[in-house]
């Protein structure tokens, strides 16, 4: 059997790796210069460090994208700078930041001690992460991420 995959981003390469483990033939047309899609370190002059351009896609959060690397014989601990989690808006009103503790005590730290988060935001969210965990961390295949956030209650601060 013969196959052609239409892009090198993770969901071209992952489907490329099962075909080949299928007995496929595969070839890959790719239109970037290089492989990865969106999940890439770009180049700017203006910084400069390289941007980490994908990082919601390869968070090292993503048990399959972990399998996967290591199925094609990557260590993704050797590969991953992992960082503690850091989120700040734009105008400074939010900011939150998960210290280095064993999980999940490192988000529940972060949540209490997070700014321009509302205590009632603050026990929805962890709301969230209960019914997530209840859940396997596996939604319905068919709920958007909005569905997912009104199914636990939370709020248009939190959205």
């Amino acid at each position: 059997m013969k196959a052609a995959v239409i892009g090198a981003g993770w969901a071209g390469l992952a489907a490329s790796i099962a075909l080949r483990e299928a007995g496929a033939k595969v070839t890959v047309f790719e239109a970037g210069h290089t492989p990865g899609g969106r999940a890439r370190r770009v180049f700017h002059e203006s910084f400069e460090a390289p941007l980490d351009n994908g990082q919601h896609l390869l968070a090292g959060a993503y048990r399959h994208t972990l399998a996967l690397m290591r199925r094609v014989g990557r260590n993704p601990d050797a590969l991953l700078m992992r960082r503690p989690l850091r989120l700040a808006s734009l105008d400074g009103r939010f900011r939150l930041s998960a210290p280095r503790l064993p999980a999940p005590l490192h988000m529940a730290v972060a949540l209490f001690s997070a700014r321009g988060l509302s205590w009632a935001d603050r026990y929805a969210a962890l709301r969230l992460m209960r019914g997530l965990k209840a859940m396997s961390w596996s939604p319905p295949r068919d709920w958007t991420v909005l569905q997912l956030l009104h199914y636990h209650a939370q709020s248009d601060a939190l959205i």
